[in-house]
């Protein structure tokens, strides 16, 4: 199974096996055969407190069977076995590739729209948000967001993702108010994320990080953001952080207005 991981994934390597590495493999029968469609692997991080946080490792549909909805279920297999697992706190994601990474956001909206789409959208109107007084109605209670991660097993800094995507979908981007407001929320996130991370590693420096270049390495929009010298340079962290919200909606636009018309209408 790991040949394929060196063809069709860059820069893989051979996984020895452990216990707390587990693999899903996809197949389809078909006649009197089974296909090989694809697989993927997960790594167990053991947490404190007989908790742990489960990272894929690996994903793989094999070219014959991309784009048929494959990937999706294979996907929606690793989130529900998680779910399953009472110590798993939440799964994450290592080095995705951007399809994936589009794919993954695709299943995970689908997952909070249903979760809690009729408590977002219960205040709003049919049509584009395209005032602040509505656009106030869009913030999302930090305790909602903690309840769907726990339950969903999604990692707090990819549904922060997932619901600015769904308000990037909602606004109406000509009102530059409006924009400015999403710009701001997108800010808030950013430097909040990046305050939580600079702290850890300042804290666990003597351990974790031998030299700066190595600190810096950690998580280059995190210290990057940390050391900005004036708001024009956060300006520009900002918008670039906004269109690579944009084109991922732009991606998956048409299954998004989808599932937003389909909640907003119940």
């Amino acid at each position: 199974m790991q040949i394929f991981s060196k063809l069709f994934i860059d820069a893989a390597s051979y996984i020895e096996e452990s216990e707390y590495w587990t693999y899903l493999i996809l197949y389809l029968f078909k006649g009197d055969r089974f296909y090989l469609v694809g697989f993927a692997n997960t790594y167990d991080f053991f947490l404190e407190f007989a908790r742990k946080r489960r990272r894929i490792s690996q994903f793989v549909i094999l070219p014959p069977f991309q784009r048929r909805g494959h990937g999706n279920q294979l996907i929606k297999i690793l989130y529900e076995t998680a779910k399953a697992d009472p110590q798993c706190t939440e799964i994450t994601v290592e080095e995705p590739a951007p399809e994936f990474q589009l794919m993954r956001l695709n299943y995970e909206v689908q997952v909070v729209l249903n979760e809690i789409g009729h408590i977002l959208f219960r205040d709003l109107q049919s049509g584009l948000v395209s005032s602040v007084v509505d656009y106030e109605k869009l913030r999302i209670p930090r305790s909602l967001i903690e309840e769907v991660r726990k339950h969903e097993k999604i990692c707090m800094e990819e549904l922060y993702r997932v619901f600015e995507l769904i308000k990037y979908a909602l606004i109406d981007r000509s009102k530059e108010e409006i924009v400015h407001n999403f710009k701001k929320d997108l800010y808030h996130r950013m430097t909040r994320t990046t305050f939580i991370d600079y702290n850890q590693v300042i804290k666990c420096r003597q351990i974790y990080v031998k030299d700066q270049d190595e600190e810096t390495s950690c998580r280059p929009m995190v210290l990057r953001l940390m050391k900005l010298a004036n708001s024009t340079e956060v300006e520009k962290a900002v918008d670039a952080e906004y269109e690579e919200v944009a084109e991922s909606y732009e991606a998956l636009k048409g299954k998004l207005i989808a599932y937003l018309s389909k909640v907003i209408k119940h």
